[in-house]
């Protein structure tokens, strides 16, 4: 009866409008909150630690470089097969918990362990609510809307981004410290309502994807939690994790995927204090020319969403790469305000529509019965260059004095994972499609 009553209660919420858009709404709360409070906010904090405590850029890095890994897939099998058994509402619930706490833990730490033990929990609890938890989410619920709605979710981490000018002021005036005990303290308070709304797969509800029309399922019961009683409906592609790994494709796209999370994470870290240092302007100043990154990515990923389902994503994927190594020579380069600021425009616009293909072209490519594992694996392999990218950009930046040589590097990245997204074909289905 419990079961049924929740289901009748899903029903009653949708109101003729397909239940999956609710999770897009959820998950696009959840981005702009992480996004505007702690993952953006991660360029800032370094700053004002490495003014502090007068560590290396390259010693700094180590810790934030394993949060951002931990952020974007550290925890990927693991976490992977925790969402496809449990669903995401639950790894939501105790990612929410840790994360909050975790802040305002760090707000108290004094030494440089604790700090870094801090810092790698947020970035444990990153990890549970975010990218991963809710791609996963997503694309579960969708099919030929699938970038459209991944896109749409991931448009609110970049609305979190334009906050960043507004928070280095406020870490200006309040100190890092009063801002991480505050901001774990909004996140518990909005972060446990928002995942409410996470459901695992639409078949659990008697749906299809896209709000599709189902087959008769009468006499059948699903489970509130997500966690199938009755009858599922068969995936189109039915690709198991182990089969997944098994396809030249899945190491294409995680080569080509890793080199742009290696580009992006050495990117975000460092981006700030080499304005700083080439314009010679204050950090509240430097927040506000890399807001047009965040700005031009939010018309990107709404575009870039809608052509994502209706050309072929990879070639879109290896466009974008090009583009990035643009923005990085440009970054190189500038001498002055213009070009940094074309080089935020062009960074925004390719990474705003390459980052919903990630999951999207996974989905197409391997189905939807063991996604949540096979993009655990993923991000598990493309942590390494969320780990990566920023010691190797602090290090190249400490020897050589500034970041011109660092970010060419990143530029040749780009360029090399453009590659791989090329010959990233679709796999041989393991079996015959079921419709």
């Amino acid at each position: 009866m419990k079961s049924l009553r929740s289901l009748r209660n899903i029903g009653n919420l949708r109101q003729g409008v397909f239940y999956g858009w609710w999770i897009v709404v959820g998950a696009f709360l959840i981005q702009m909150l992480i996004s505007s409070l702690v993952q953006r906010t991660f360029s800032l904090y370094f700053v004002l630690l490495q003014g502090e405590f007068g560590w290396s850029r390259a010693l700094l890095s180590i810790p934030f470089s394993f949060a951002q890994a931990e952020a974007g897939g550290l925890l990927g099998p693991l976490q992977g097969w925790l969402l496809d058994k449990f669903g995401p509402r639950a790894v939501m619930r105790v990612g929410v918990v840790i994360l909050g706490g975790s802040l305002m833990a760090m707000s108290q730490a004094h030494t440089q362990r604790l700090i870094f033990t801090t810092v790698l929990l947020v970035g444990t609890g990153l990890g549970l609510v975010g990218y991963l938890t809710l791609t996963t989410s997503v694309a579960n619920w969708f099919e030929r809307r699938r970038n459209t709605a991944i896109a749409l979710t991931q448009t609110g981490g970049a609305i979190g981004a334009l906050f960043l000018p507004v928070i280095a002021l406020a870490l200006a005036a309040f100190g890092w410290r009063s801002f991480a005990l505050y901001s774990g303290a909004f996140i518990l308070m909005l972060g446990l309502p928002i995942a409410q709304l996470m459901r695992h797969k639409p078949e659990h509800y008697g749906y299809l994807p896209d709000g599709d029309a189902p087959p008769d399922t009468s006499g059948e019961e699903a489970n509130p939690e997500g966690h199938q009683q009755g009858t599922s409906f068969s995936p189109r592609i039915a690709f198991t994790a182990r089969q997944a790994l098994r396809t030249p494709t899945f190491w294409l796209l995680a080569m080509g995927h890793g080199m742009a999370v290696f580009v992006g994470s050495g990117l975000s870290l460092h981006l700030i204090a080499h304005i700083v240092a080439r314009l010679g302007i204050s950090l509240g100043a430097a927040a506000g020319v890399i807001t047009l990154i965040p700005v031009a990515t939010i018309g990107a990923q709404v575009i870039g969403g809608y052509m994502g389902d209706r050309v072929n994503k990879r070639i879109l994927a290896a466009l974008c790469m090009v583009a990035i190594a643009a923005s990085l020579v440009l970054f190189a380069f500038g001498e002055g305000l213009g070009m940094l600021l074309g080089g935020a425009v062009l960074n925004g616009i390719a990474q705003g529509v390459r980052a919903p293909l990630m999951p999207s072209i996974r989905a197409d490519y391997f189905g939807r019965g063991s996604f949540g594992t096979i993009m655990g694996f993923t991000t598990l392999l493309v942590m390494f260059g969320t780990l990566t990218g920023p010691v190797l950009v602090g290090f190249l930046a400490d020897r050589q004095g500034d970041y011109r040589g660092a970010f060419l590097v990143l530029a040749a990245v780009a360029l090399a994972g453009s590659f791989f997204f090329v010959v990233a074909r679709r796999p041989k289905p393991p079996q015959p499609l079921s419709v």
